[in-house]
């Protein structure tokens, strides 16, 4: 059979990461236009050198509150394929959720925003229902939103597709905010198991089972389960863990912590990246969690090599922790039941390698520049186009080719 390799933006492979990463450069230039705003009055924002959260001092020097944004994306036509949506909130909170602890901060609020093509009221309640779920996994008010009809716009698999984002409020005190400065060479980067492909890489995913298998390819069984049900395992939501973890909101933390990275678009060279950049650090990784057979299974049908799989996909690894206590840390994993081990070290070298375990298990090299094609941070360079793009800073978050953005307030 012959093998069709995917590179393309539409395909949602690396080509399609470094196009949403020059969406996000071009949406935080616009955002951090937007600061000088509020100077002089209550709400001024910090601004990060990179991440996915944006930090907002609160008076009286007491932290800052946290605002973020993401949503579902594609993994939405697959429940639409099987008419399973009860499990889609798991993954919208943990996109949110995760992102806020990841910088330190204890999320607390959230509203959504759910656009459908026509109002189906079993639809919402199935959502919903599991919104209740997921809100009380992460310890989180849902506390406004919108069902929004637009029946022009909105398009998927079935016949009441739908978009589901959400936006999340958390705190940190100033003390605790993780934003890569405390990072140091020989600091140990823990890694967390993860249950699966989670809410990113499923474009790619999807175009490669459906030149495999066919149309119907979420109904072709796999060992446990089929294709359809494998992809839509939940994603873990780790909030509680991390907020536990580093103590929260005035609360005592468990372990010194130095920075989380939650592996979302771009994968662990990507959003680990975001963390070194500020410092010039490195990292090897040399026992990081094996890949799903699901992962291994794609990489071969789609030929995705593993130098693209770990840009793409998770491969295994759901957050990094970097730490100076990796026994306390792994002590409180054992403790709270969620599976971790020492993945690897924070190294002098502006350099990410990583010791693959995918197909070609091989020895990975990633720089530390952003994903943009032409762009570099904190650079005058030029855009793929050749425009003149001036000290950019990447912290809107992308899902494959779209500009879904993480909103820095």
């Amino acid at each position: 059979m012959n093998k069709t390799r995917y590179s393309l933006p539409d395909a949602g492979g690396p080509a399609a990461q470094q196009a949403g990463e020059l969406c996000s450069q071009i949406a935080y230039r616009a955002s951090q236009a937007t600061f000088p705003f509020r100077d002089g009055r209550f709400g001024v924002p910090y601004p990060l050198t990179d991440g996915t959260s944006g930090p907002i001092r609160l008076p009286g020097g007491d932290g800052y509150l946290v605002k973020n944004s993401d949503g579902i994306g594609s993994k939405v036509l697959i429940a639409q394929l099987m008419n399973r949506h009860h499990t889609m909130a798991f993954d919208l909170m943990a996109m949110v959720a995760d992102d806020a602890a990841a910088v330190g901060a204890e999320p607390f609020a959230a509203t959504n925003c759910l656009d459908v093509a026509a109002v189906d009221s079993d639809l919402v309640s199935e959502l919903f229902s599991g919104l209740v779920s997921a809100c009380r996994v992460a310890r989180v008010a849902m506390v406004g939103g919108e069902i929004a009809q637009l029946g022009e716009q909105v398009r998927g698999t079935s016949d009441s597709p739908y978009i589901w984002n959400a936006d999340v409020i958390g705190i940190v005190e100033e003390r605790k905010l993780l934003d890569g400065s405390t990072l140091a060479p020989g600091d140990t980067i823990i890694a967390v198991h993860s249950r699966g492909i989670r809410s990113n890489g499923l474009t790619l995913a999807r175009r490669i089972l459906t030149t495999r298998l066919g149309e119907r390819w979420y109904e072709e069984p796999l060992t446990k389960g089929s294709w359809g049900e494998r992809l839509l395992t939940p994603s873990l939501i780790l909030t509680p863990f991390l907020v536990d973890l580093w103590g929260g909101y005035h609360s005592d933390p468990r372990a010194s912590v130095h920075a989380i990275v939650h592996v979302t678009g771009g994968g662990i060279p990507g959003n680990l990246a975001r963390i070194l950049r500020r410092r010039g650090l490195g990292a090897d990784l040399d026992n990081l969690y094996p890949p799903q057979p699901e992962f291994l299974s794609l990489q071969e049908w789609g030929t995705v090599s593993d130098r693209a799989a770990y840009q793409v996909w998770n491969m295994g690894n759901s957050h990094l922790i970097i730490t100076d206590e990796p026994q306390e840390v792994l002590a409180f994993a054992r403790e709270k039941g969620i599976e971790g081990k020492v993945a690897g070290k924070i190294t002098p070298q502006p350099m990410i390698r990583v010791k693959s375990k995918g197909k070609q298990g091989s020895q990975l090299e990633y720089g530390l520049s952003s994903g943009a094609q032409g762009l570099r941070v904190g650079s005058k360079v030029q855009d793929a186009k050749g425009e003149a793009v001036s000290h950019v800073r990447p912290v809107f978050r992308h899902r494959q080719a779209r500009c879904d953005a993480t909103m820095v307030l």
